[in-house]
């Protein structure tokens, strides 16, 4: 009896103490410019379910602020520039999640992707 209550004690503290997955994932987005001149450009991106647009930019390097959102979540970020060439990159959790290079886009450019495991 003793035994199986020691058991149940030391199962019970072991499943308490488990971690548990966090849901939440931070994202970032940044852009440098690569070129010459003064870049002008503009910028939108999903924060939560909203869409937020930043422009125009003229700094070589632009980054969002950290944007909470949660896993399995669609999100979209989009660069409207001229000439030049410019490096997109969405961070996740302090790590980088996607890269993208564009050379004197034509239009708007964009960025898609489910935040997945």
């Amino acid at each position: 009896m003793k035994n199986t209550l020691y058991l149940l004690l030391s199962l019970t503290l072991l499943f308490s103490c488990e971690k548990k997955e966090e849901n939440n994932v931070a994202v970032a987005y940044k852009i440098e410019y690569i070129g010459s001149g003064t870049p002008n450009y503009n910028v939108s991106y999903t924060d939560g379910g909203n869409t937020k647009s930043v422009g125009p930019v003229t700094s070589i390097n632009w980054s969002s602020p950290t944007v909470i959102t949660d896993y399995g979540t669609s999100v979209t970020f989009t660069l409207d520039a001229g000439n030049g060439s410019y490096v997109m990159r969405m961070y996740t959790n302090g790590k980088l999640w996607e890269e993208k290079t564009i050379d004197n886009p034509t239009g708007p450019v964009s960025i898609y992707t489910t935040l997945n495991w």
